[in-house]
């Protein structure tokens, strides 16, 4: 009996210590389904480059297992395509997972999912996974409200999602995240109607996060709607050409963003060519303790607010760039009585605003608060604004606690350059306040003695960003140096090098890239990344590439 007792004891241990199996579909299994039910926990499950198609590679689910699911071509190879002629269909529900489970290497598309059940794409539940080198594309749900997400649906987890394009969603918004704390990196979301995302409730963090031409009909965030509790952070994001259309009965918020109710963080993010009747690019209600700093805000629309619309909300902001914006007429609903301005706020709203631009605004003030809205600005400047530089509860500014009206010397504002000439009042050397004034430092001229080299090196933000055809790279040498750039797409991989260790002189410098590879091909439209390299300085720099 005791010599039984160990024999079994022996082959449970020995089946403990299996190694784990890689499951090949369609060499093992012919379908996803038949092989993710043949796996367990370690386990990868291994999809051929191909289109898959038919109830075997639809409507997957995977609950509390820690697997692999890769396609083996990449997204770009590796197609699950769940059209029909009528009825729901998605990709995949993940339940109970850490983020020991993946998902990566596939373009979902054509899914359709249930109103408030599921996604269109990838449902997420209670789970933390890793998803990565995935496209959504043609995803829909079927009613335009309700907590679905025609792409990726998450509720209550907290997933890391990266290098992810979702495409041509449709259908309550193309992202949905409610409560736990997702993190993304490196997605972009394109072309979606009923808006880029939600996020509800959650402490989301959006790193390299591009959304571009998203729209919503009818009230808030063409890209982004935040509400409830939430208080995500945005750091190194792009949001270009999002709209908010207002329907019969609603004005229309946030053409980029729409916050209710919630803390968001903002950083090094550039909103551009946005718009909706009130906040062109961001509109803020009920929302306490939101921080924005070195943010862009360009070429934004809205009737109130052309950039930045504030309701009974307070704001800490700092080293903004405003330029360009339009309070005009949009979308038939111009009040000409209205004094709009490039940043409007009104009720309760407070606004802290230190080293920071206000210039070119098209129409209205640059800034104007409605009483009992206050603001407190601190070493800005506030340059060739049409309808004057402050109104409403805000008096004469120019002069006081370092403010002035000088013009910022853009590099090149036509172009959408909005870096400085090395004699902008606005770089600490050149303003009694010793900060530097807005997003961007320099990037173009040279100081008053040519010959004097840079204090230090640098590596300036590129210019356009987002770009097409070019964008211009420049970089300062305080010392004679040694110099590699080098660009590589987001999964790391090295696409041009554009300066091999080449001995450059002391001074400031500047070379443009193309959007080409080192083989003349042209590059297709996403993120990439500049890397510098000089007498032991090392820089990087983010790159948007719209073609």
């Amino acid at each position: 009996m005791r010599a039984l007792a160990l024999a079994c004891l022996l082959v449970s241990a020995a089946a403990g210590a299996l190694p784990a199996a890689t499951i090949r579909v369609p060499a093992d299994w012919p379908t996803l389904r038949a092989a993710i039910d043949q796996a367990v926990t370690g386990d990868t499950v291994l999809v051929a480059p191909g289109i898959y198609t038919g109830p075997g590679n639809r409507d997957l689910l995977i609950d509390g297992k820690d697997i692999a699911i890769i396609g083996a071509g990449g997204s770009a190879q590796t197609v699950l395509d769940l059209s029909l002629p009528s009825g729901w269909r998605h990709g995949f529900t993940l339940r109970g997972q850490t983020r020991q489970m993946l998902l990566r290497g596939f373009t979902i598309c054509h899914g359709y999912g249930e109103y408030v059940v599921s996604s269109g794409g990838i449902n997420i539940e209670d789970a933390s996974p890793t998803l990565e080198d995935l496209q959504i594309i043609d995803c829909n749900v079927s009613e335009n409200f309700g907590p679905s997400g025609a792409g990726i649906r998450c509720l209550n987890s907290s997933p890391l999602l990266r290098d992810i394009l979702l495409q041509n969603c449709e259908g309550f918004a193309a992202v949905h995240l409610e409560d736990g704390a997702p993190e993304l990196e490196d997605m972009t979301i394109r072309n979606c109607d009923s808006r880029g995302m939600n996020c509800w409730n959650s402490g989301a963090a959006l790193t390299r996060v591009s959304f571009i031409e998203n729209s919503v009909y009818g009230y808030l965030g063409g890209a982004l709607l935040v509400s409830g509790a939430a208080s995500p952070t945005l750091r190194d994001c792009l949001f270009q050409d999002n709209y908010a259309y207002p329907e019969i009965m609603d004005m229309g918020y946030g053409g980029a963003i729409a916050c209710g109710g919630c803390s968001p963080v903002i950083e090094r993010t550039v909103f551009r060519g946005n718009m909706c009747a009130m906040g062109g690019a961001i509109s803020l209600d009920g929302c306490e303790g939101v921080v924005l700093s070195t943010i862009l805000f360009a070429d934004n629309h809205a009737e109130r607010g052309a950039a930045l619309y504030l309701r009974s909300s307070s704001v800490l902001a700092d080293n903004l760039t405003f330029a360009e914006n339009g309070a005009d007429w949009v979308f038939g609903m111009h009040d000409p009585d209205a004094p709009a301005g490039a940043i409007y706020g009104q009720s309760s709203s407070s606004l802290s605003l230190n080293a920071s631009i206000v210039a070119l605004t098209a129409q209205g003030p640059g800034l104007h608060m409605a009483a009992p809205a206050s603001a407190d600005v601190a070493c800005s400047d506030f340059f060739a604004n049409a309808g004057g530089h402050t109104s409403g509860t805000v008096g004469n500014i120019i002069g006081l606690n370092g403010n002035i009206s000088v013009d910022p010397l853009f590099c090149d504002a036509p172009g959408g350059d909005y870096t400085l000439d090395a004699a902008s009042p606005c770089l600490p050397a050149n303003n009694d306040c010793h900060v530097q004034m807005g997003a961007f430092g320099w990037g173009c001229g040279t100081t008053a003695a040519e010959e004097t080299a840079p204090a230090a090196f640098a590596f300036a933000p590129p210019q356009p960003n987002p770009f097409n055809p070019k964008a211009t790279l420049r970089f300062a040498l305080p010392r004679a140096a040694a110099v590699d750039l080098v660009i590589f797409d987001v999964n790391g991989r090295q696409v041009r090098r554009l300066l091999a260790g080449e001995q450059r002189p002391a001074g400031h410098h500047a070379l443009d890239w193309n959007g080409r590879d080192e083989s003349g091909r042209a590059l297709p439209s996403g993120v990439y990344f500049a890397r510098f390299a000089a007498g032991g300085f090392t820089a990087e720099r983010r790159l948007v590439l719209l073609r």
